[in-house]
């Protein structure tokens, strides 16, 4: 799985492209992808500040915005989103679909997101999924 998983992500290098490129933002993740929800505070604190200080030691920038592991209700709830704004977070998405609308104003840390993985969608699907429109229509308000 380790070998598999290397071959899937961007190593360091291929990283600095997108960190050099002015229209990218960085951001942080956890340095070992648990389920934060699933840990103690200060264990799940510490994975987010590790994340933070990976990136900041090897590119000297500090993220101001951070992708939760699996990001879904089991994985990260309100604690972890008190947790990322604590650690004076911008912003931090989870895996909960959806686009983002006036009322994620005071929520910042609790964002959700339209995952263009590849796992759960069709390339035809994705126009209409970057325009937020679907969501638009299923949760009218």
């Amino acid at each position: 799985m380790d070998a598999h998983c290397r071959e899937l992500i961007m190593d360091w290098t291929e990283l600095k492209e997108f960190v050099d490129e002015p229209l990218c933002t960085i951001g942080a993740h956890t340095v070992h992808h648990f389920e934060l929800a699933k840990l103690k505070e200060e264990r799940a604190r510490q994975e987010i500040m590790q994340g933070i200080d990976v990136i900041n030691a090897q590119y000297g920038l500090i993220p101001k915005h951070l992708s939760y592991p699996i990001g879904g209700t089991a994985s990260a709830g309100p604690r972890e989103y008190e947790i990322a704004k604590k650690l004076g977070l911008a912003s931090a998405v989870t895996t909960l679909p959806g686009g983002l609308y006036h009322r994620h104003r005071n929520a910042l840390t609790s964002l959700p997101r339209i995952s263009l993985n590849g796992n759960f969608q069709q390339y035809r699907f994705v126009d209409v999924l970057v325009t937020g429109a679907i969501f638009s229509f299923a949760y009218r308000r």
